[in-house]
């Protein structure tokens, strides 16, 4: 039950709780999201592509 609580609590204490922007927030999150997980792996083929030049 306390962690129902706190759950609530965090939902009613977030200011942005019910607002009309959270949906493109979200959005905008989830794309942010797979550009850093695409550069990530990039980035590791960049350096495996390195370590085989060596």
């Amino acid at each position: 039950m306390s962690v129902i609580k706190t759950i609530l609590a965090s939902f009613i204490g977030n200011p942005r709780f019910g607002k009309s922007y959270v949906v493109n927030l979200n959005y905008a999150h989830e794309e942010l999201q797979g550009l850093i997980e695409r550069v990530t792996i990039e980035q590791e083929l960049m350096n495996v592509a390195k370590e085989l030049d060596r």
